[in-house]
């Protein structure tokens, strides 16, 4: 068990994108800060869905990781499971497609979620240092269980993207370009995202590090086997600790500063 004010980030060695391997990292990974509690619940798997770009530019999250997390909260007992995001400047029918985690949604008996404006729902913020209310994703508001599922990159603008960042695709369509314009500037922006992760509150952050980017992310970026699964209940503990293992002084991306 973690010591108070403590986070605990799992590791777990994966090597490949092979179905065994990469259900059992994920599973070990999972159990070990505290497993996914989602008996009866409507679960939603956020994964990184930038662009319509093939999993092995590795722009977005592998549509094998999107399939283990699926079996694996079907396994938990949810009762429906959901997957979502809404693209940078593509339309989700496009992008969904391209990346294969449409085909895996639909061979896993789960649901594709509409995350477009015409279905957003805002949410009031209390403690928000810059925000104080979100116009969100319908799904993102209404499930129950919150499976963040990140991508490990750089970023031009906060240097590292991972669970953190990821969140920002719970913002619908071309809103999310109204936050860049608000705040175009890394301590502002950094704030906000810190902002939108207490109106998301994932419940289980999984990050795809078997492959990563690194280079002028988040995508246009060279590929670069990394080889890792990490979990944690905080994206910031397992934002802190993947920056690290790439490099990074964490303390030098602006949201984790």
């Amino acid at each position: 068990m973690a010591e108070s004010g403590q986070q605990l980030v799992a590791l777990r060695d994966c090597a490949d994108y092979d179905d065994g391997t990469l259900d059992t990292a994920i599973r070990e990974a999972t159990a070990a800060v505290g497993g996914l509690a989602v008996n009866g619940a409507t679960v939603l798997i956020k994964p990184n869905m930038l662009l319509a770009s093939a999993p092995e530019r590795a722009a977005t999250t592998h549509p094998a990781l999107v399939r283990a997390l699926i079996r694996l909260a079907r396994e938990a007992g949810a009762a429906r499971v959901l997957v979502g995001d809404s693209p940078g400047w593509q339309p989700s029918g496009l992008v969904a497609p391209k990346t294969g985690i449409a085909s895996v949604v639909a061979a896993e008996g789960a649901e594709l979620a509409d995350f477009g404006e015409s279905e957003s729902v805002s949410v009031d913020l209390e403690g928000g240092s810059l925000i104080r209310r979100f116009e969100l994703a319908r799904p993102v508001v209404e499930a129950d269980y919150i499976i963040n599922a990140p991508k490990l990159k750089t970023h031009g603008l906060m240097y590292y993207t991972g669970a953190v960042k990821n969140l920002f695709g719970c913002v619908p369509g071309v809103r999310k370009s109204a936050f860049h314009l608000r705040f175009p500037g890394r301590t502002e922006f950094a704030a906000m995202l810190a902002d939108l992760y207490l109106a998301v509150k994932p419940a289980m952050n999984v990050m795809d590090a078997v492959v990563g980017m690194e280079g002028p992310g988040p995508n246009n970026g060279r590929p670069r086997r990394i080889g890792l699964i990490l979990a944690s209940q905080s994206a910031f503990a397992l934002d802190w600790l993947a920056a690290g293992i790439i490099g990074y002084n964490p303390m030098d991306v602006p949201y984790l500063r």
